[in-house]
């Protein structure tokens, strides 16, 4: 009998467990840590932010898209609180804010002698540099360059001349390529060929397939302006 009633209470006690266990719930809470990325441009602006995961992720993904910032200054890179350097390979352990480091801005203006007139392969002819804290357009144009049996027009945006004129009023807010802008004029090279002819049929061919007017149409190197070879 005394067995009895101890299996019973066990019964009962093995119930009563099972009943409290199925209304405990074990809740964990995800860590997220926010790394806030700041302009530190003499304001408290937020450029972006991202978050890390722990254990599932300890670094942002990638680092935002470089902010930009007017009055001459161009983005460097992003420190933290402490002065170190921030990257993708940061280790993120806490909430971090991380603020953007500016550089004084100096924009290169690159002159293409654009001897293929379309932009390609051309030869730099000249540079010049833009500091914007100082001054925004450069300070004097190139020499004129020379092509032959060609006409300078000037210093253009686009290789095949079709953009805008680059002149020492053009405003510069970037690394830039101009590309000198030709007009063809073969009427400059027709008394060299003619002295060339007299050497001969041979010599005043050779002289004309090499001439470089004669690489563009509607000029061949057999039907060249007011001359004939022999």
């Amino acid at each position: 009998m005394r067995k009895m009633w101890g299996i019973l209470i066990l019964g009962i006690l093995l119930t009563l467990g099972a009943a409290a266990c199925s209304d405990i719930s074990f809740n964990f809470e995800e860590t997220v840590y926010t790394v806030t990325f700041y302009m530190n441009d003499g304001t408290n602006a937020v450029h972006t932010t991202a978050t890390v995961s722990p254990p599932k992720t300890t670094r942002v993904s990638s680092l935002p898209k470089d902010p930009e910032r007017l009055g001459g200054y161009a983005f460097k890179e992003w420190h933290t609180e402490d002065g170190e350097k921030f990257t993708s390979e940061t280790l993120v352990t806490k909430n971090t804010p991380v603020y953007a480091q500016w550089e004084v801005a100096v924009y290169t203006v690159t002159f293409n002698r654009n001897e293929n007139k379309d932009g390609t392969e051309g030869t730099v002819f000249d540079t010049r540099t833009v500091t914007p804290l100082e001054a925004t357009t450069v300070d004097s144009l190139p020499a004129d360059p020379t092509l032959p049996h060609h006409t300078f027009e000037g210093w253009n945006t686009e290789g095949n001349g079709s953009g805008d004129a680059f002149t020492v009023d053009t405003v510069v807010t970037k690394d830039i390529t101009v590309y000198a802008k030709w007009t063809f004029s073969p009427e400059s090279g027709t008394a060299g060929l003619g002295f060339l002819a007299s050497g001969g049929a041979t010599v005043c061919r050779q002289a004309l397939s090499q001439a470089a007017w004669c690489r563009y149409p509607p000029f061949t190197a057999r039907t060249p302006p007011a001359h004939t070879c022999p």
